[in-house]
Parts: structure tokens; sequence; C-alpha cells
């Protein structure tokens, strides 16, 4: 059977070994993402309100698949419970796929 092509991993997204020297402790695994993927979002979370000016500088996270998984997360960071997310100019987040890279969120 014939191995694809590294360009035909590229495309799928596989993952492909690699076996130096044919010798199995140099055998390197690794995970092959198309070019096109989105890369992750990061963005910068807060423990207070956003009107209150603090000289924290938050923490840069990557940005979780849900609203309660990154409050969750913002928790595990933070050490405080949140209920509540709002970017910077007071607005509530209701839908993660609204926010950007590096986007202050406060979480309270």
């Amino acid at each position: 059977m014939e191995r694809p092509s590294l360009l035909e991993e590229l495309k799928k997204g596989g993952t492909r070994r690699d076996n130096i020297f044919n010798r199995p402790s140099l055998r390197l695994e690794y995970r092959v993402t198309p070019i096109n993927a989105p890369l992750p979002l990061r963005v910068i979370i807060h423990g207070h309100k956003p009107d209150e000016k603090r000289a924290d500088t938050g923490k840069v996270v990557q940005l979780a698949e849900s609203v309660a998984e990154l409050l969750k997360l913002a928790e595990n960071k933070l050490g405080k419970r949140g209920s509540v997310i709002h970017m910077e100019d007071g607005s509530q987040v209701e839908d993660l796929d609204a926010l950007r890279d590096n986007d202050h969120l406060f979480v309270f």
C-alpha cells in the first residue's frame, strides 16, 4: 500500500508517523493540521467589572467552546466564580462566535 504524500496529509489533517532510521526509540509522532484551519482565538480575562480600574493586566487564555466552559476556565484562572461575561465597552457576551482575537473579557 502506498503512503499518502505530505500534501494529502495536510489537506485531510491526519496523523503522520515517521520512523527515523527504523529505530523505535526515535519514532516521532506529530499532528499535521490543514493549512487553512482557523487558529484558536486568545482572549484576555479579568475578574472585575469593566468600569473598575485595577492594576491587574488580566490573563491570556484560549477561547473555550461554550460560555459555561469559559466561566469555569475563568474561575480556575482567577480564583473567583463569575456568572456574567462583559466586554470592555460593557456589553454582555452571549455568543462566543462574536468575539475576536485579543478581546478583553470581564467575568464577574
